[in-house]
């Protein structure tokens, strides 16, 4: 679909919706319109690659973190300087 296309379809869309009465609908679409903001919200780039992070990738990552520490998956400061020390 040309970028023309695409405007003329949510043009078509928007005429639609300004005429829409249901309100089942107009919450569903609203239910959409939120998951598609999480999902599509840049909150920052990873460091090495460059690359976008979204919001709904980041939420996982820190619940998987968070599950990690939680289950006694981490080392303490005094542990890292340790480890790192070793390495010098």
């Amino acid at each position: 679909m040309s970028v023309v296309e695409a405007q003329a379809r949510k043009l078509q869309l928007i005429e639609w919706l300004a005429q829409l009465e249901d309100i089942a609908v107009i919450e569903k679409l609203q239910q959409v319109k939120e998951e598609n903001e999480n999902q599509s919200s840049i909150i920052g780039y990873r460091v090495v690659t460059g690359e976008p992070v979204y919001a709904h990738e980041a939420e996982q990552e820190f619940k998987q973190i968070l599950d990690e520490v939680k289950q006694g998956d981490y080392i303490t400061i005094d542990e890292l300087i340790k480890e790192r020390s070793a390495e010098w």
